[in-house]
Formats: C-alpha cells, structure tokens, sequence
C-alpha cells in the first residue's frame, strides 16, 4: 500500500504501463558484474531494458532491477544507454560517485568505445555534427510541429534554422575501422560527446544505419526545412516522424570499453 500526501490532487494510473519485465527479471545480474568496488558498479547491461524510468514504469528500469537482484540500496546510472543498446554500464553506489562520474564526463576523463553493425559502410576517421537539443520552450513547440517526437535533428554547417544558437550541440566520434561481414559492416568507434542517440543518428546521416534501427533506418533522406534553399539540408529522417517506431529488440550497437 503506498500513502499518498493530502497535497496531492490527482494521482495518473497507467492501465497499460510499457513492460520490461523479461530483460530485467530473468537476467542473472551476478554474471553480469564487470567490475565492483565500494563506488561503482560496471554490469553488462542487456538490450530491452531502459536506463531511465518510463512515466509509466518506474519499477522495471536498470537500477532497480539490479539493485533488488544484488540486495543494493542505492543505485544510479552514471551515465546511459539507450534501451535497445547493451553493453558496458557505470552504476554509482552514491550519489558523491556519481556526482564525480559526471564531473569527468564534462572534462571528457572518460574514454567510450563501442562496436556497431551497419547496413552501409561508413567514413572513417573524425565525424561531426551538431545535434538540436531544444534549450527553449519556443524551439521544443518548433521542433515539435516540424518533427515530432522520434530522431534527433542534426545538421553540418552553423544555419540554426530559426532554433536558437544554444539549441544545437557538437556531436563527435571517431570511426576507427570497419570490416566486411557479407551483408553488413562491423564497425569500431570512440564516442567523444554524448548526446542522445548520437551514435545512431550520426552514422544514419552518414548512409550507414545500424541494423535493426528501425528508428533511423531512412536516415539517409535529407530534409529540408521551410525557407531553406536545395543546397541547405538536414541530415535527418524525413520531416514527420509519426510513421518511424523505436525498435522493440536488440539493435547493432554495443559499449564495449569504458
């Protein structure tokens, strides 16, 4: 029975709540542990379970399973993953620790290597891009009507699109090599930044999707925004994205290093 404050007024009661159930209750978390120490824990994150709490389901997300698996009190990611990514995860014992993780986030103390599997092969070597990430309430409304919810927007040159200037941040990674594997690409890569999704929109608006990415598998159509000329283009899934679903299953990327 859970008490609720007289303070609250309205209490939302999800009838179909988003279930994680399988990845996070029938995961052996002890075969998972990469490392341990008094501050952090490094597990092994399986793809299909959230790093962050969806609104309708905070009970099935990443801390919480481990913790009640392993008899931990205090979990929180350091950092993230995206759902359907797996692979390397830092969680924090504390929240000093995790203060102190994302202390060396922003003075980029911390080296991510992944491994990706692609439809196309990609370029090699440095890839930037800057991300809009809506810092205001006008450029979310914007971005929402023009979008909607689903990819993120990228862009190669300083046009900011009628967003403002502090709306759009620098993507960076390095692709390192990639090898034939018959249909696809195995790729190797060092994340610089880390924005939502980056990874995954950066290589889709280099022609070269994740499989299984079904979110950003039409990455490679340019979209044009309103009073912009041919030659001024979005790299980014076409203009309205209602019609593009979240993958529901593992696709090919993994953190391998950190």
């Amino acid at each position: 029975t859970t008490k609720l404050s007289h303070k609250v007024s309205k209490v939302r009661i999800y009838t179909r709540p988003r279930r994680f159930f399988k990845p996070c209750e029938h995961v052996d978390w002890s075969e998972r542990i990469l490392h341990e120490d008094n501050a952090y824990l490094i597990i092994d994150k399986p793809p299909g379970l959230p790093c962050q709490a969806d609104n309708s389901n905070s009970y099935e997300c990443i801390a919480p399973c481990v913790g009640r698996s392993l008899g931990l009190t205090f979990l929180r990611p350091a950092h993230r993953l995206d759902t359907q990514v797996q692979g390397c995860l830092v969680l924090a014992k504390n929240l000093k620790a995790k203060n102190q993780f994302g202390n060396w986030l922003a003075r980029h103390k911390v080296h991510k290597r992944y491994h990706a599997l692609t439809l196309q092969a990609p370029p090699r070597g440095n890839l930037r891009h800057d991300m809009l990430v809506p810092r205001t309430q006008n450029d979310r409304r914007r971005a929402d009507e023009l979008f909607g919810p689903g990819p993120r927007l990228l862009r190669k040159d300083k046009n900011n699109r009628g967003f403002s200037p502090e709306s759009w941040k620098p993507c960076k990674l390095i692709v390192h090599s990639f090898t034939s594997m018959g249909s696809y690409f195995h790729v190797e890569i060092t994340l610089i930044s880390g924005r939502p999704h980056q990874i995954r929109a950066q290589l889709a608006a280099c022609d070269a999707p994740l499989v299984d990415d079904a979110l950003y598998l039409s990455g490679q159509d340019a979209v044009l925004l309103p009073n912009t000329n041919n030659n001024d283009l979005i790299l980014a899934p076409p203009a309205r994205t209602s019609d593009l679903k979240a993958p529901n299953k593992a696709i090919g990327l993994a953190a391998t290093e950190i």
